[in-house]
């Protein structure tokens, strides 16, 4: 092996390549590709053709002064044409497996002790070629450092990873290493009708445990809006991430000391503790500061105190349309009244987007029959509410910046 790595280049059927090329090639990121590296190995080769060329023509020219006779100078050799940025791609592909080996215990190296597993489509989607649309999932585990572990390709979501598990339980197994305590999943994490699907497929790890991953617990509460364009969904989820999750105070306290002596170090003079508080930015709060969870108990009131909040007047917005779903009255089934409309002939005459700020403007509901009955106080002009002056998030829809006012006209006995 030792005197195998001596050797300066990778011989293929026509050309060789040089290891410093192929070295250059490891390094390929976005925005150095093949074609670059070929720019630059083509330049590289143009400077030293150069310089021979110069070195050959100076060497040649105090011959044409000095005799009688000119002497005849060989033309100097045309530059080698370099091959195409298909083949740099080609002998890197050849190179790297050579090194496959090496490669794939760098990857089956990687463990932890806290893991979490999901599947997206986004990969999926970039397949071409002959493999496109032969999976519809990508199902990743990953560990608390956010190293993947093993990631499969599937054709539906959730099945024929027990060979995945199988695999993975071997790496732990064969390595030595201590099992992993927690996994978090999207699903499967309070089954209370029967065995943990999770658990079954990691059968050699008996004290795992199933939980619920953060982030499809917050999407679990988006269920219960009206619609995710509705301008107040940013907010809620927002507040709802601030109801989970606090800085921890250790770390905030060291980056106001460091912030205070950077303060300090400027003299810029008395330094209060709002004004450090204000020259922190989110930026150097994510870089230098970690998030913890709020506990059980503070998490449950402020989650509870925020759904109160947007299930008040509070969460509506400019044309009054609810951003959470009531949930339907106590009772019986038969006593649950479906939610109270405009009357038809009301809806046949009103363009669609007038409905709903009308519906709520000069009707109300009875609390008995629960169908929509005119408010006692009528009169001829009714004007829709207007659209804030200032978006803190982008419009659900264009219907309340084109609601028009509405003249009442009945006759007096209908008054």
């Amino acid at each position: 092996m030792g005197h195998h790595s001596q050797f300066p280049a990778l011989l293929t059927y026509r050309y060789s390549c040089d290891i410093r090329v192929l070295r250059m090639m490891r390094e390929t990121t976005m925005g150095n590709s093949v074609t670059q590296r070929h720019k630059k190995v083509l330049e590289q080769h143009s400077e030293a053709w150069m310089q021979r060329v110069l070195q050959y023509l100076t060497v040649c020219e105090p011959f044409t002064r000095s005799s009688v006779v000119l002497p005849v100078f060989t033309e100097p050799p045309l530059l080698p044409a370099l091959p195409k940025p298909k083949w740099l791609l080609a002998v890197y592909a050849r190179d790297v497996l050579g090194h496959l080996h090496e490669v794939k215990a760098k990857i089956t190296s990687t463990f932890g002790s806290v893991l979490k597993m999901d599947s997206t489509k986004k990969v999926t989607k970039k397949l071409a070629g002959a493999a496109a649309g032969t999976a519809a999932w990508c199902t990743n585990v990953g560990n608390e450092h956010g190293q993947v572990l093993v990631s499969v390709l599937t054709t539906s979501e959730g099945q024929g990873l027990d060979a995945m598990a199988a695999g993975l339980m071997k790496c732990y197994r064969e390595a030595g290493e201590a099992p992993p305590k927690v996994i978090y999943m999207d699903r499967d994490c309070c089954n209370q009708h029967g065995p943990c699907q999770v658990k079954a497929m990691f059968t050699e790890w008996d004290g795992l445990q199933v939980r619920l991953d953060i982030w499809h617990f917050m999407r679990w509460f988006a269920a219960g809006v009206t619609t995710e364009a509705h301008p107040l969904y940013g907010i809620f989820m927002a507040r709802l991430s601030r109801s989970i999750f606090e800085w921890d105070p250790e770390g905030v306290a060291a980056l106001r000391c460091a912030k205070e002596g950077e303060l300090a170090a400027k003299r810029i003079g008395h330094i209060s503790e709002e004004a450090v508080t204000t020259r922190i930015t989110r930026r150097e709060l994510v870089l230098h500061c970690r998030r913890r969870t709020r506990g059980v108990e503070e998490t449950t009131r402020l989650i509870r105190s925020l759904i109160s909040l947007f299930d008040s007047e509070s969460g509506k917005d400019a044309v009054f349309i609810h951003f959470l779903f009531s949930p339907p009255p106590a009772g019986k089934p038969s006593d649950v009244q479906p939610p109270a409309e405009l009357p038809s002939h009301w809806k046949d005459q009103l363009p669609p987007f007038q409905h709903e700020w009308i519906q709520h403007t000069l009707f109300k509901a009875n609390p008995q029959t629960g169908k929509l009955e005119k408010v006692p106080q009528l009169k001829l002009w009714w004007y829709p509410p207007q659209p804030p002056l200032v978006h803190t998030q982008p419009p659900a829809s264009p219907d309340h910046f084109f609601c028009r006012p509405l003249f009442l006209w009945m006759s007096q006995r209908m008054w």
